[in-house]
């Protein structure tokens, strides 16, 4: 901030870690601090879990050199990565970048903390006017450890990053999206199957809508769970909706 440039950038002479805090912590202190060995930077994980073993294996977007200036058009890069944590030695036990090509962030799973078939990001490419729009996003495969499918928008149409939608009583995973086309000067709502990423249905919206962001879609019954393990009380606006979606 000081020198002018971005505050959000990685410090190229300080090494990216890990803090991994036990389940039964009751301080900060016990906190266990992994050096990878090397600068980075992380903002968006996909997901992570522990194995059986004990290791923890943590996939997410990862940035060698990270710059983030919200007033231009350049992007940084970010690439699917792979890091597997052993918290009993506090090392990590290995690296692997699982694709070179596509520039990714803003990740979304439809379960956190366990090892699940696919996970979702929201595609970063020259074709888009620069941080948070997107040309698309990716379906990854982490029992695979590959990219499943990249699905693209229309030419001329940018969206926000992927939202996971999970019906519980099929299990059944759908990605929707915003999208806004600049011809048209038209925004769409965009549905897709979470499992083979096919279109399902596409509507125009009848207004302008912002593409949101870190949006999480939200049942009444998930809100109540949440304000009960805090001990709050609902508000009236949300004990009277049958569902509330938060962006």
């Amino acid at each position: 901030m000081f020198d002018g440039g971005s505050y959000f950038r990685t410090k190229l002479d300080h090494n990216l870690r890990f803090g991994v805090i036990p389940k039964d912590a009751s301080s900060k202190e016990e906190t266990i601090w992994i050096d990878t060995g090397g600068p980075g930077a992380i903002v968006h994980p996909l997901n992570s879990w522990e194995e059986e073993d004990g290791t923890i294996v943590i996939r997410t977007p990862f940035c060698e050199d990270l710059d983030l200036t919200m007033n231009t058009e350049e992007i940084n890069t970010f690439l699917m990565t792979e890091y597997r944590l052993d918290p009993n030695t506090r090392k990590v036990i290995d690296k692997q970048i699982i694709d070179h090509n596509m520039n990714v962030e803003f990740s979304a799973v439809p379960t956190m903390r366990r090892k699940i078939q696919y996970g979702y990001t929201a595609i970063q490419c020259k074709s888009t006017p620069g941080e948070g729009c997107f040309a698309g996003f990716c379906i990854w495969d982490m029992l695979e450890r590959k990219l499943h499918k990249a699905i693209y928008y229309q030419d001329g149409e940018v969206g926000g990053e992927p939202m996971v939608l999970k019906d519980k009583a099929t299990d059944m995973v759908y990605i929707r999206i915003y999208t806004y086309n600049f011809e048209e000067e038209q925004t769409y709502f965009l549905l897709f199957d979470g499992n083979n990423g096919d279109l399902i249905t596409r509507l125009k919206m009848p207004y302008r809508v912002p593409f949101g962001f870190h949006g999480l879609w939200v049942t009444k019954e998930e809100l109540s769970g949440h304000f009960s393990h805090h001990g709050e009380k609902e508000s009236a606006s949300v004990t009277a909706s049958k569902e509330i979606s938060y962006v």
